[in-house]
């Protein structure tokens, strides 16, 4: 399941996060 959100409630269900800024990886653990 990809799901994508801005509410950090959600994201903490998440075992990834992956963060996109201006459409690419700004994580670079991902």
């Amino acid at each position: 399941i990809c799901m994508v959100t801005h509410d950090p409630r959600y994201a903490d269900h998440a075992k990834r996060e992956i963060h996109l800024f201006d459409g690419k990886l700004a994580d670079p653990a991902a």
